[in-house]
């Protein structure tokens, strides 16, 4: 957490805070499923279906485009001397129903498709593209980043982390939610999976810290609000 001056812990002492009332604000609970969802659904078996099926595509159809060319170029008598297990493919592909290149081609094609636009929606946002070719900050930048982070929103920090999840209750964001935002956010856009271990753990204190904050912020503006009704109602 972004250190407090001596004017401000003394002030939360006085009111009585310690560190028992920073809470794990955020929740562990992950996304619900849906109550039709199953691995053994029927879409469920399609969709890994699809997942084995397009390697065994991809490599299908440079094995038939190498057969192609070969023939183009008078090399297949070549190939085939040079590897009989290449030549009986070659002949097997031969056999091959012209429905079957047909799937495996327009799979390549598909998966150039969301390849080539992926890229393009990529270098449209600046902030991505910002974050993929930033140089990878040291652990003390990165800390130090994040604490000027914490002291820029302070005063109310609730806000600046429902913002970036289109304005969510805290209780409906999940720890895991948090630690994503984090890592996208100072970890040059990597995932969670894709840290250190000593990244990993900095990132834990990192949502401690977070929590501590803005259990911070809601003492001090429950205090508040109790001592403005205890002041009206003395009036």
């Amino acid at each position: 957490m972004a250190p407090r001056t001596p004017k401000l812990s003394a002030r939360l002492g006085r009111m009585g805070w310690s560190r028992r009332n920073s809470q794990k604000l955020f929740s562990t609970q992950s996304l619900p499923y849906a109550s039709n969802s199953s691995f053994y659904s029927p879409l469920a078996i399609l969709f890994m279906g699809v997942m084995f099926v397009s390697p065994l595509a991809y490599t299908y159809t440079g094995l038939w485009f190498l057969r192609r060319l070969a023939i183009a170029t008078n090399t297949l008598t070549y190939l085939t001397n040079f590897s009989p297990i290449l030549a009986n493919f070659f002949h097997y592909l031969s056999l091959v129903p012209s429905s079957v290149n047909l799937y495996s081609f327009l799979e390549c094609v598909f998966y150039l498709f969301l390849t080539i636009k992926f890229r393009i929606f990529s270098n449209k946002d600046p902030l991505e593209m910002s974050l993929a070719a930033s140089p990878m900050l040291t652990r003390a930048a990165r800390w130090t980043l994040f604490n000027n982070i914490l002291d820029a929103e302070k005063d109310d920090p609730i806000p600046f982390i429902r913002g970036w999840f289109f304005d969510a209750n805290i209780a409906d964001i999940s720890r895991y939610d948090v630690l994503d935002y984090l890592c996208w956010a100072l970890y040059e856009g990597r995932n969670q999976e894709h840290l250190t271990v000593d990244e990993a753990g900095d990132l834990t204190q990192m949502l401690a810290k977070l929590e501590d904050c803005i259990s911070t912020q809601q003492f001090l503006a429950s205090k508040v609000s109790k001592e403005g009704m205890e002041g009206t109602e003395r009036n």
